[in-house]
């Protein structure tokens, strides 16, 4: 169990740097939310309900407002990504004197989010 958790850990922090640049520092042991989050899910066990639930969602999706453990996990998730989003969004904000865009990402950034950033849009040719 212990080396499947270890692999988890290091599948988010690849993710994060492959996928955007962030860094959630749980191969560092640095606390990380979105990985409690992650590691309370997992331990969840599947009731009756809660596959019921998992069911009807589809069908019935006020079902899904029902207060359960794993849609309270869910809505701190929420919470944790729009903060992620937020830092993310500040870190390539808008430079407000000159109207101009920061740069994406650094210019030695190998992240896909970095390098579809750099692409020249079709109409600057």
């Amino acid at each position: 169990m212990r080396h499947f958790a270890q692999e988890a850990l290091r599948s988010l922090d690849s993710i994060g740097l492959a996928g955007f640049s962030y860094d959630f520092g749980t191969l560092a042991h640095r606390p990380s939310k979105v990985a409690d989050i992650f590691e309370a899910m997992g331990k969840l066990k599947m009731t009756v309900f809660g596959l019921a639930t998992f069911l009807l969602a589809p069908s019935f999706p006020l079902v899904l407002n029902l207060p359960t453990e794993r849609n309270a996990l869910s809505a701190e998730f929420k919470v944790a990504a729009g903060r992620i989003c937020d830092t993310l969004m500040k870190r390539d904000a808008v430079d407000g004197e000159r109207g101009e865009m920061k740069p994406l990402m650094d210019k030695d950034d190998k992240s896909i989010l970095g390098l579809l950033g750099k692409v020249p849009s079709p109409t600057s040719t």
